[in-house]
């Protein structure tokens, strides 16, 4: 009979494999999509202030948004050998970008309308877009928040403020890019590459989400990897016998770890103490 050590490596290997298939592909997706609206942008002329409108937009979802999600995810094909730390400066970096040119993008076509004395925020597109500015300004709050969770646990866990921060970014991203796809109408492009970006547009949102839901949810439960994603004090073991945390539901003790691999001493974090078998 097989070693259970023996078959949960190869199911490792398998998961590996896959992600790293359909991360490859989301990353092709993404830079499709944005290269074609950039060219559609540079089609149209960037001496109109709309075209702006369309390429900020385009680009702070579809690109800077889209990255800054998956330098969080485990098996990004170029951040998974950086620290954690470098993985969230990267995500920070490129979210702040995004964000800038979402909201000149916003910006701009706010005042074409308003100069054209046309009402405001009527269409889906429009009231979608409206509504992941505010969910990009919630997911930004929370995010300076969690940066400082160490000085406020006194007043908030840091796990419902982490929670929050991911929650907020996810929904924000989602409404965002439905809103692209909403204004992805005939005036713009013909019909069979409207159904494309769709299509595209919707496979990214997926696979940039993916990962997310399954690294995440451990968090609220139990952190899966006290190297790459910690969230709590805890033991780190050099073998699967499990974990015992802070603040843990009796019910979540049993869990295995699912780091199972020698953790030099430097790199844990702080609240991390190892334990040696």
């Amino acid at each position: 009979m097989e070693p259970i050590d023996m078959r949960a490596e190869r199911r490792e290997k398998i998961v590996y494999h896959l992600e790293t298939c359909f991360n490859t592909i989301n990353h092709m997706l993404i830079g499709y999509v944005t290269f074609y609206l950039s060219y559609y942008s540079y089609t149209r002329g960037f001496g109109k202030l709309f075209t702006w409108h369309i390429f900020l937009c385009s680009v702070g979802y579809q690109f800077f948004m889209a990255q800054s999600l998956l330098t969080l995810y485990p098996a990004n094909s170029w951040t998974y050998r950086y620290s954690t730390a470098t993985k969230r400066h990267l995500h920070w970096a490129l979210q702040a970008i995004g964000c800038v040119a979402i909201l000149v993008g916003i910006v701009i076509e706010i005042y074409l309308k308003e100069d054209a004395g046309r009402s405001h925020f009527r269409s889906d597109h429009a009231i979608t877009g409206l509504v992941s500015l505010i969910f990009i300004a919630l997911s930004i709050l929370n995010g300076i928040a969690a940066m400082y969770t160490v000085k406020i646990k006194r007043l908030i866990k840091p796990v419902y403020v982490k929670m929050c921060h991911y929650l907020t970014g996810i929904v924000a991203f989602v409404i965002g890019m439905t809103s692209l796809a909403l204004e992805y109408s005939p005036r713009m492009l013909s019909v069979q590459h409207k159904q494309m970006l769709i299509a595209f547009t919707t496979i990214t949102t997926a696979l940039t989400l993916i990962g997310l839901p399954a690294e995440q949810a451990g968090v609220f439960v139990l952190p899966l990897d006290p190297v790459e994603r910690h969230l709590l004090a805890h033991l780190v073991v050099q073998r699967s016998v499990g974990v015992v945390g802070d603040h843990l539901l009796p019910r979540a003790l049993p869990f295995a770890h699912r780091l199972q691999r020698t953790v030099p001493v430097q790199q844990l974090e702080h609240g991390h103490q190892l334990l040696e078998l």
